[in-house]
């Protein structure tokens, strides 16, 4: 399984063990739990008496399977060969064996899954000051940076939601907004769950509406006695789940918060060319593709499990569920204005304040003497007058580099700090989101992948491996820019099926970057084509968070259960995805118009 699907999972804990159809009780800051969650703690209580009596339980018995075993064999042999017996004569190049040496090892370890993914996320804070890559400290940044903090912030809001169950009262009633047509229904329950994976996990809101989704079915299916419509409304069922699991990774695309890969790409492109790829560019150049793709999910939801369905389905469960809600509380108002805050601060309050506030280096001395005079005023300080600039316009006039001291993160962390102090009315004597609560919902372990995913982008950076990969794929850059991006997101669609998003992002990004800088083209049009490859896996059950939990649910038999709606899926994101490249991304970040690209992509063009 891939790392992003295995860490997702762990981050949202999935469905409610008390009922298999997932009609369990919720009570208000309760949560859904994955029945392999809420069974830990028995098997965690049965696996105890074993050992206790002498006896070996079965998981015990084959926790380092065979497959692990080969990954431990084969990780070892390559990692040693490449450092003994690799050798390029290039002195530019003369880290590059030890950089692929860890880096074959690491995509093993995943692989084979060989240890948690997030340990293995950690390998580089081990063996690059060991290999002599990069120290302790400086490597160990990657692991904690802005896009780290915006996660943070993040998934702490997400939490709020949650807690006071606005989420769910939101969801509830877009889906009764939408009505019991079987059209109707699918955008009532995919609607929502796109609209709250653009900002929380695309597991966690997958196991949110499921249980809801189901519970629509058996409330129809209790009142229907033709057995014919009985099978129909049964196939509905499964078309409407795996439309909830879909729209939620289909969601993942439209923020820089909602799925690791856009986030990665966003800290490497600030890492590498000082340029910020802001909350608001992003959702204008990619928020219609992504709404595009939802009504296309309905469509071939619809044509493969909804065509012969007649029967209106009951709302009955629906209404129930917002009666238990009750009236709006103070709670979930306070939460709902720190959310719109949030919002507000990530997409427009930094376009007002980052131009201004800031820092300016790395001026061009001709420009600054151009513009200002080579006057006694700046004297021998002509160098560093760049570092009195005020504003990010006067800055690029001077070909400078400008740094905002606000990160996309602290904006959304202001917004979510209010939470930990204001009063909960519901529970008296606590804040509206608990401190325990908070880090509860975190997810650790996808931060390591990210961190680490960022740690090797780093360490490809210093040894100049990109360079050197990118010699290999350089008849890339011959193609035209339109049938290479829709090359590249074709490629790491597929590849992600079977593999990481975050960590296929974190290593090809760079070497993406590389070779338009070889062909004096935007990096950012093959590094959008990497990030949204990545997020267009649909036809697996280990291909994302979201299709993990819906193959738990048993209502796809096989590992194939959905690959053909999922294969269908896969084309209409590669050929959105590409047309958004050149359409609204192109637009706002001017892709295709080389002369008037930023003067900041341009410094590695050779």
């Amino acid at each position: 399984m891939p790392a992003d699907t295995l860490e997702k999972a762990e981050m949202d804990n999935g469905f409610d063990d008390k009922s298999s159809s997932f009609l369990g009780e919720q009570n208000r800051g309760e949560y859904l739990e994955l029945g392999s969650a809420g069974a830990s703690k028995e098997n965690e209580h049965s696996e105890t008496e074993l050992l206790a009596s002498g006896a070996t339980p079965d998981s015990a018995k084959s926790s380092f399977t065979l497959k692990r075993r080969l990954g431990l064999i084969v990780g070892s042999l390559i990692f040693t060969f490449m450092l003994l017996f690799f050798r390029i004569d290039d002195e530019k190049f003369n880290q590059v064996p030890q950089m692929l040496a860890c880096l074959l090892l690491m995509i093993t370890f995943w692989v084979t899954e060989l240890v948690n993914p997030s340990t293995t996320s950690m390998l580089p804070l081990v063996l690059f000051p060991i290999l002599g890559i990069s120290s302790g400290g400086e490597i160990a940044k990657a692991y904690m940076s802005d896009l780290s903090v915006l996660f943070i912030a993040a998934f702490t809001m997400a939490a709020a939601l949650e807690l006071v169950n606005l989420h769910r009262r939101i969801a509830l009633n877009l889906v009764k907004l939408f009505g019991t047509k079987p059209v109707g229904l699918l955008f009532g329950f995919m609607l929502p769950a796109w609209g709250l994976s653009l900002f929380m996990s695309n597991s966690g809101t997958t196991a949110l509406m499921l249980p809801l989704a189901q519970g629509v079915i058996d409330s129809t299916l209790a009142t229907t006695k033709s057995v014919e419509e009985r099978k129909n409304i049964e196939q509905f069922g499964k078309g409407l789940m795996l439309g909830v699991a879909y729209s939620t990774t289909i969601g993942g695309t439209g923020t820089l918060v909602a799925t690791p890969p856009n986030g990665v790409l966003m800290q490497l492109t600030l890492g590498t060319y000082g340029y910020q790829i802001t909350f608001g560019n992003w959702v204008g150049a990619f928020g219609l593709m992504t709404f595009s793709l939802l009504l296309c999910c309905v469509g071939v939801i619809y044509f493969f499990f909804g065509r012969t369905i007649r029967t209106r389905l009951s709302s009955v469960i629906i209404d129930e569920e917002i009666k238990k809600l009750g009236n709006i509380t103070r709670d979930e108002k306070v939460v709902a204005i720190c959310f719109i805050v949030a919002l507000f601060s990530v997409v427009l309050l930094a376009q007002i304040i980052d131009p201004y506030h800031g820092k300016c280096s790395a001026c061009s001395l001709a420009l600054v003497e151009q513009t200002y005079g080579n006057s006694t005023a700046l004297g021998s300080d002509a160098k560093d007058f760049c570092a009195t600039v005020t504003d990010a316009y006067a800055c690029t006039a001077i070909a400078g580099h400008w740094s905002g001291f606000m990160g996309t993160g602290t904006y959304f962390l202001l917004a979510t700090t209010p939470l930990y102090v204001i009063p909960s009315k519901v529970q008296r004597g606590k804040p509206l989101l608990p401190w325990k609560f908070a880090i509860s919902k975190i997810p650790w372990s996808v931060i390591l992948l990210i961190g680490g995913g960022l740690a090797v982008s780093k360490g490809f950076k210093v040894t100049h491996a990109s360079s050197y990969i990118a010699d290999f794929v350089r008849p890339l850059g011959a193609l035209e820019p339109f049938y290479a991006v829709l090359l590249i997101i074709g490629i790491v669609s597929f590849l992600t099926e079977i593999t990481s998003n975050t960590a296929t992002t974190s290593i090809l990004v760079p070497i993406m970057f590389k070779v338009a800088d070889e062909n004096k083209r935007h990096p950012l049009l093959y590094g959008f084509a990497v990030s949204m490859g990545a997020c267009m896996a649909f036809m697996l059950p280990i291909a994302t968070g979201p299709n993990a939990v819906l193959y738990a649910t048993g209502k796809f038999k096989g590992f194939f259960g959905f690959a053909k709606p999922g294969f269908v899926m896969n084309t209409c994101g590669i050929v959105l995805s590409t047309i958004a490249v050149f359409t609204t991304a192109n637009l706002i970040f001017g892709l295709t118009d080389t002369e008037h690209i930023d003067p900041k992509f341009k410094k590695f063009w050779l």
